[in-house]
């Protein structure tokens, strides 16, 4: 009896991940923290910490947009108090706008049209009507208000709803049965696929939906790479709608604990005195700094750090932390030298001026050409080296519309697919979109935060100008 309930306990310790082994999601307070940097103001350190700074800047903040009623704690943080930032932060540009001439001439049909086939997925007469006569600045307001699409308009297929499939025994099943479970994965990838193109056609954010896709093309997983686990693919699609409007930084760290992305690149064999290469290699060449900006020994530093970034089969492939796995030993990552994990390594990687430039490269040909590139403007999205990613997307809006710098000098324009194409994709996965480095990326460093919306302004200002 005694034999049994040792042998119950210890599987249990096993099963069960030790304190602290399943780190959290990043918290509401750190991207109220970023927010809030990016709109302006100052929440003092981006910690993750609720206090009396970042309390008072957010009331602030909020009576910027005229909501007098501010949270007092971190868990009064709603989704409609992030929607209120991002009103905050488009004023807050907009009023920086109002020095800038150029911005302040007002649309035409011709540049509406311009603009949105840029950021979205088409332009629609609707939506081009609607931006007939604003301000450059006030369009490019509404396309930042366009990215976050957490909230979708249709709701999730099916299967999201289903009893989580055993995929850790499907090679103890009988060959028929193995047969059955890949037919119905495959048949739930069909629905994921088919629901994301008819999301994209119902889409009232039709920004968003395309900068999930940007992201996807370079956080790239694959379904057949995944033993056909459809259902990581869909987790790693709703953190990129959660997150891929935000933080690069955060974004970023939720791919390091991302289970498609921790199962497609080998991480879960990587342990202490055999460290994995392939996500240290990947997250430097392809996700952060690019290729030629690092050295052999600091991949292998980085894999290092990653030791122990490991997926939990047996509880619906949640991420896990195996403090067993994981080698706490000193490492040296370019000038830091520490007992850093993966976290860690995010931190440092931000800091390296490479990353500016990979990022904002990237972006550029995403939203603006796939041939030609205007260095000086590359280096005016470097120099915002603490408020990237958000600053990015304004930044690329200001390239859009047709002036010193139109379609014409551009050259052929990264336009968005038409939603005939969409369709015929419909045949391939999902994450097939992602085929790899399409396109390399770039921006300064990043010690405090690398705002996705920053980023994007500022470069919708260079499309737009």
């Amino acid at each position: 009896m005694y034999l049994k309930l040792v042998v119950f306990t210890v599987f249990i310790f096993l099963l069960i991940p030790q304190a602290g082994a399943v780190l959290a999601e990043p918290s509401k307070t750190l991207m109220i923290q970023n927010s809030l940097r990016a709109a302006g103001f100052n929440p003092g350190p981006s910690d993750g910490l609720w206090g009396p700074q970042t309390e008072l800047a957010l009331s602030k903040a909020l009576k910027t947009v005229g909501v007098t009623q501010s949270p007092t704690r971190a868990d009064g943080l709603t989704t409609e108090i992030f929607t209120h930032l991002t009103s905050a932060f488009n004023l807050y540009h907009e009023t920086m706008d109002l020095q800038k001439t150029r911005l302040q001439e007002t649309m035409s049909f011709e540049d509406a049209r311009h603009l949105i086939s840029r950021t979205g997925l088409g332009a629609h007469p609707t939506e081009i009507q609607a931006l007939v006569g604003l301000t450059r600045s006030a369009a490019i307001s509404r396309e930042i208000s366009k990215l976050d699409v957490d909230n979708t308009q249709l709701p999730p297929p099916d299967f999201f709803s289903y009893e989580y499939p055993i995929y850790w025994a499907r090679n103890d099943m009988e060959e028929g049965d193995q047969q059955n479970f890949r037919v119905a994965r495959d048949k739930e990838m069909a629905d994921l696929r088919l629901w994301w193109v008819r999301e994209m056609l119902a889409t009232q954010q039709p920004a968003g939906e395309r900068l999930v896709l940007f992201w996807h093309n370079h956080f790239v997983t694959a379904y057949s790479g995944l033993n056909e686990n459809v259902h990581v693919l869909a987790k790693q699609h709703w953190a990129l709608r959660k997150y891929g409007h935000t933080n690069f930084r955060v974004l970023t760290r939720a791919m390091i604990h991302d289970a498609a992305m921790l199962d497609y690149l080998d991480n879960n064999s990587s342990r202490k005195g055999n460290p994995n290469e392939n996500l240290a290699r990947e997250l430097m060449e392809l996700f952060v700094l690019g290729e030629g900006n690092y050295t052999e020994k600091t991949i292998k530093e980085v894999a290092r750090a990653l030791t122990g970034y490991s997926v939990n089969k047996l509880r619906n492939d949640e991420f896990e932390f195996n403090v067993w796995d994981h080698d706490r030993g000193t490492k040296t990552i370019f000038d830091w030298r520490g007992r850093f994990d993966g976290d860690d390594v995010v931190d440092i990687l931000m800091r390296q001026p490479a990353t500016a430039k990979f990022i904002a490269q990237k972006f550029w040909k995403n939203y603006i050409s796939d041939f030609n590139s205007d260095p000086q403007q590359l280096d005016t999205i470097a120099v915002h080296s603490e408020q990237v990613i958000t600053t990015s997307k304004r930044f690329y809006a200001k390239r859009s519309v047709p002036h010193s710098f139109g379609p014409q000098k551009i050259g052929p324009r990264s336009s968005s697919p038409p939603l005939i194409s969409w369709l015929e994709q419909c045949a391939l996965p999902v994450c097939y979109l992602s085929g790899g480095p399409r396109f390399p990326i770039v921006l300064n460093s990043w010690a405090k935060i690398c705002s996705i919306r920053q980023m994007l302004r500022v470069g919708l200002e260079a499309l737009i100008g």
